[in-house]
């Protein structure tokens, strides 16, 4: 019994010493910290911010707050905001990547996403659903034990038992021609668990991505040692990606991911979530949560980024099969210059009398691609002027006019998103008439060809084949465009 209470003392210990959260939470910042992830990712329902935004946000922030850090004292809110986000990723609270677009964005981390979750169970509630969470114990406790037991008697009837409460409640129905219904506390406790599973679902993908970082990062390092081969390195990744497949998580993810791209459990899910709004709604039960109104998404883009995390691993075991290092390489040109030494001894036998290959008549030699040595280069001259047309072959347009061919300029999509950013941070949803008469087209239909591009790349926002709208493009000369409704969503 001693040595099991010095094991738990020695595991606690390095917990507290070592555990990110924790450290997280002792930081002199962790208020800042906290409430920065709080306000700027989470109650946005932000699963990913531009570098950009992300900045501008937390400046904001800081000067709302008054913060000043101890070593900044001279520093404007916009350095603060530069220097805690590259300090708060040094330190293993935000991650930043590249997306494909080259664009720099930052996101939570799981053991930032612990802590948050932490410091939220402290708060206290408005009341605890008691009732609703009895009935989960209750409810999932049948399921187990029905998709456990492997006698197939008892599971008929079990599956009776069920048809028999159905058929009672549809005979109740019938004859009282009323249907029992929740009541408005039972509806609320229900909600806050919906949407504490959802944000629960949504952190347990950091997990799993961090588990796929992890093998990245040791193929890295093994890479970089010396005495590692490719035989080596190929072992442990595929290994180690086997023993994460077949674990509980990998399991679990794999069965989501598939169920999510096969399945109609998305779309249903989403038809439920839209109906369980427009009945709050309907009960005047007002909630500023509204991350289960596009929980298919955000699932969606949560899973796509464990994948893509994937895809790192795999493009890196790809490099690393294809190169060549050196020892390969010496030993290429050993095979190579023994290859030239056979056939140098072999060159030194008269192989004239034996035949090959026989073909009847002259060979017929085209090559048109042919080099002539003996042709000398012929440089162009030119040394007459064209005439200007006049008459009725003259210019029918004036020069002026003819220069716009000749005159590019780029739609710079950068700017144009960071706009969409801005606006939608003040609305949840804008069409492309409301965004451009905030935001006048400049560059003519290229601009607008552009936002139908970053309509059509983000899968939240909607290109709607069914509605038309006029688009003017060219106000001086009053030209407009007819085309599908486009629909930017925060």
């Amino acid at each position: 019994m001693d040595n099991r209470n010095r094991q738990e003392y020695h595991r606690f210990s390095l917990l507290l010493e070592d555990a990110l959260p924790l450290r997280l939470l002792k930081s002199d910042y962790a208020p800042v910290i906290l409430s920065t992830f709080q306000c700027l990712f989470k109650d946005r329902n932000r699963l990913v911010l531009q570098e950009e935004s992300l900045h501008e946000l937390l400046a904001e922030l800081l000067e709302d707050i008054r913060f000043r850090a101890s070593e900044g004292l001279e520093r404007g809110y916009e350095a603060q905001a530069r220097h805690l986000l590259a300090r708060w990723t040094d330190q293993g609270f935000l991650r930043n990547f590249l997306t494909e677009e080259s664009t720099v964005c930052y996101e939570l981390t799981a053991d930032s996403e612990k802590a948050l979750r932490w410091v939220e169970s402290l708060e206290k509630q408005e009341f605890v659903g008691t009732e609703s969470r009895f009935r989960d114990i209750v409810s999932k406790l049948r399921e187990l034990l029905e998709y456990t037991v492997e006698d197939p008697e008892r599971r008929v009837t079990e599956l009776e038992r069920k048809k028999a409460e159905i058929d009672a409640e549809i005979l109740r129905i019938r004859e009282h021609n009323e249907v029992s219904s929740f009541d408005d506390y039972q509806v609320k406790s229900r909600f806050q668990e919906l949407s504490r599973l959802a944000r629960d679902l949504l952190a347990d993908f950091k997990e799993v991505e961090d588990n796929f970082r992890q093998i990245t990062r040791t193929i890295y390092q093994k890479h970089a040692e010396q005495q590692s081969r490719k035989g080596q390195i190929l072992r442990y990744a595929f290994d180690a990606i086997e023993e994460l497949r077949q674990s509980d998580q990998g399991k679990s993810f794999y069965a989501f991911w598939d169920s999510l791209l096969r399945t109609s459990g998305p779309q249903e899910l989403q038809k439920l979530a839209d109906e369980l709004y427009q009945i709050l709604d309907r009960r005047n039960l007002a909630t500023q949560d509204s991350l289960l109104r596009s929980i298919k998404t955000y699932l969606h883009q949560a899973a796509q980024k464990v994948l893509e995390s994937n895809d790192r691993m795999a493009e890196k075991l790809s490099r690393i099969i294809i190169e060549r290092d050196p020892q390969e390489t010496r030993r290429l040109k050993e095979t190579i210059g023994s290859i030239k030494e056979l056939a140098l001894k072999l060159a030194e036998n008269d192989y004239s009398g034996e035949g090959f290959l026989w073909v009847d008549g002259q060979p017929d030699i085209s090559m048109p691609l042919e080099r002539k040595l003996g042709r000398p280069s012929v440089e162009p001259v030119f040394d007459q002027q064209p005439e200007e047309p006049d008459g009725e072959m003259g210019w029918q347009e004036e020069p002026e006019v003819m220069d716009r061919l000749f005159q590019t300029f780029f739609v710079d999509k950068k700017a144009l998103r960071k706009q969409l950013g801005h606006l939608l941070q003040e609305n949840r949803s804008l069409s492309l008439q409301d965004v451009l008469r905030s935001h006048p087209i400049e560059k003519g239909l290229p601009e607008v060809f552009a936002y139908l591009t970053l309509a059509s790349q983000v899968e939240k926002h909607e290109i709607d084949e069914d509605k038309r709208d006029l688009i003017t493009f060219d106000h001086e000369q009053q030209r407009a465009l007819v085309m599908p409704e486009v629909r930017f969503n925060r």
